[in-house]
C-alpha cells in the first residue's frame, strides 16, 4: 500500500505550521505546561526539519525519482518516532 504524495505533503505542511506555532508561542512566552524554554524550542526546530523531509519526499514521490522509495518510509518512521518523542518528554 502506497501513500499519496499528497497526503504525506499536507502532513508536511500542517507538521510545519505547528512547529511555526509551537516556536512562536514559546518566544512568547505562552507555554503550555512548565517545561524550559529550550525544550520546546528544541522540539519546534526538530519538528520543522522532519517536516521538511515530508514535504522532499512527497516531491520525490511527485516526481518518481528511485529514491522515493526509501525517502518515503523513512521519513514517516521519523516522524512517527518525533512523535512518540515528544511524547515522552511531556509525560515525564
Amino acid at each position: 500500500m502506497q501513500v499519496s504524495a499528497i497526503w504525506i505533503r499536507v502532513l508536511g505542511y500542517i507538521s510545519l505550521a505547528t512547529a511555526t506555532v509551537i516556536f512562536a508561542l514559546s518566544l512568547l512566552g505562552q507555554l503550555p505546561l512548565s517545561r524550559p524554554i529550550a525544550g520546546y524550542l528544541f522540539a519546534s526546530g526538530l519538528m520543522a526539519l522532519v517536516s521538511g523531509a515530508l514535504i522532499i519526499a512527497a516531491k520525490l514521490r511527485e516526481t518518481n525519482n528511485p529514491l522515493a522509495e526509501k525517502a518515503v518510509p523513512s521519513s514517516l518512521v521519523a516522524y512517527l518516532l518525533f512523535v512518540l518523542m515528544t511524547m515522552h518528554w511531556l509525560n515525564n
